[in-house]
């Protein structure tokens, strides 16, 4: 399928306000979620805002506010640009580290994916396909983990797994607006993840409604799930893989539009014990992988 097919036809970012009840600034998000929490009667259009953005305050108490820098970052307005040279059209979102990882990570790292969401251009897509193809060969050898296309693998699909994706895929074929946003964001990251996309396309649904659970599917060898099984085992933990893949992003593409406040060891929640975090020296860590030998 041509590229093309993915590009967006509309903006990712609306940068609409959703606000604490007092009028804190909890995020930046799509118009369609904030509207979600109206039609819920959740919420309520700030008719006294001046922004020129869609404002929606809450009608209670969120379970959580943004904490230092990490929450701050989602408060900030995001820019429809490529991040590495600024174009404004034919622009995609792709997850800077890879789902094919991120998938197996806990419940509290995957809770807050879009730091991690960058948008480029069809041709700085194109580069960084190849450069992520650099590091994605230094952890298979690193981490004794095959590549998919090292292998012929064939296994017989789980028939309830199945069942559940092809009722995702049609679930969000006939959504009319009625499946509550939080519900259609997990029906959307249950595609995500089985099929290692980066976006819900009308493809993607049609791929996921065609399968059959009664059949062998050519599926991945789970290279993604070896090495994350070598860095959950690794002294510098989880934390350390998506850093490597942030350094890999910034040192090969060098972005000049990145997001206010996008951060190399970002994670979502201070809150969040990343007990070795701070251990991590991101230069050194990169140093190490690039080092590697793939032959």
């Amino acid at each position: 399928m041509s590229m093309r097919a993915f590009i967006r036809s509309s903006p990712l970012y609306d940068n609409a306000r959703l606000l604490a009840p007092d009028g804190e600034l909890l995020c930046t998000c799509d118009n369609r979620k904030a509207s979600w929490y109206v039609s819920k009667g959740l919420g309520t259009y700030d008719s006294s805002s001046t922004e020129k953005v869609m404002v929606v305050r809450l009608s209670f108490e969120p379970q959580g506010r943004p904490i230092g820098t990490h929450g701050e970052y989602y408060t900030k307005d995001k820019e429809n640009r490529c991040v590495v040279c600024g174009r404004e059209d034919f622009v995609l979102k792709k997850y800077i580290v890879p789902r094919e990882y991120r998938k197996h990570f806990p419940q509290n790292m995957r809770d807050h994916q879009s730091h991690d969401v960058l948008l480029l251009c069809f041709l700085c897509h194109k580069t960084w396909g190849l450069k992520d193809l650099q590091l994605r060969r230094k952890l298979s050898k690193h981490c004794n983990a095959p590549l998919s296309t090292q292998l012929n693998e064939t296994e017989s699909l789980d028939v309830m797994e199945v069942k559940s994706i092809i009722s995702a895929a049609r679930a969000l074929s006939r959504n009319n607006g009625k499946i509550p946003q939080d519900r259609v964001n997990i029906l959307e990251s249950t595609l995500l993840d089985y099929f290692d996309a980066d976006e819900i396309t009308d493809s993607l649904l049609q791929k996921a409604c065609s399968l059959k659970p009664n059949f062998k599917h050519d599926v991945n060898y789970s290279h993604g799930k070896l090495v994350f099984d070598h860095f959950t085992s690794d002294e510098q933990g989880i934390e350390s893989l998506e850093i490597l893949w942030r350094m890999h992003f910034l040192s090969t593409m060098e972005p000049k539009f990145l997001p206010e406040l996008w951060s190399v060891n970002h994670h979502q929640n201070e809150s969040i014990k990343c007990s070795n975090l701070n251990k991590v020296d991101s230069n050194e860590l990169y140093r190490r992988y690039m080092d590697l030998k793939t032959y």
